[in-house]
């Protein structure tokens, strides 16, 4: 292989001339939209959360009263992702060796039972402040987010812990009807609002 070229003189102040032309048009851009003067809607928000949204937590009456068919569209999106995601590794048997590059053997025991009956335990503990992080969430910091993403974190431990047969075995759920119902309960909720 050879070394490719130098470029020449003249295409070299081409480039610098046409970099610097685009950069000064961008930076003159966003100087023009960030240093204009703009209208908060902060203080409508802020004034109308409790008696237009019945809640004192402004950021998740924006998203569930508000804003809710914009939430609806975000939460579509995810429940595409995770149908997408639950067809690619639904299936899936990756293959694992049973021994290191040297020939020892790997330990047989898949899931220390230690971990596995903390993480059990742990369950229903987290599903409990999960519950009660999303129904104080209209008024107070938590919601459905934070709610999701603790079940999420206590549905991943219980994987790696007990493995995914173990789980399927206990949590035998068609995901793809119980993100249908989530994506309807949005609906209506945007609707609602």
């Amino acid at each position: 292989q050879r070394i490719p070229r130098a470029s020449s003189g003249r295409r070299v102040a081409r480039d610098i001339l046409l970099a610097g032309l685009i950069g000064g048009i961008v930076g003159t851009l966003n100087y023009a939209l960030l240093t204009r003067e703009f209208t908060s809607i902060s203080e409508f928000f802020l004034l109308n959360s409790k008696p237009g949204g019945g809640g004192t937590n402004v950021v998740n009456v924006i998203l569930v009263d508000f804003r809710g068919f914009d939430t609806l569209g975000e939460i579509t999106v995810l429940a595409i992702a995770a149908a997408g995601i639950h067809k690619l590794l639904n299936n899936l048997r990756p293959f694992m060796p049973s021994s290191d590059v040297d020939g020892r053997a790997w330990h047989t025991i898949k899931h220390p039972l230690l971990v596995q009956v903390v993480s059990q335990a742990l369950l229903p503990l987290a599903l409990m402040v999960s519950a009660y992080i999303f129904l104080r969430g209209h008024n107070l910091p938590g919601g459905g987010f934070i709610a999701g993403l603790i079940t999420a974190a206590a549905m991943i431990l219980q994987y790696i812990s007990n493995g995914v047969e173990w789980l399927k075995e206990r949590f035998d759920y068609n995901y793809q009807s119980l993100t249908a119902v989530g994506v309807m309960i949005a609906l209506f909720t945007g609707i609602g609002s």
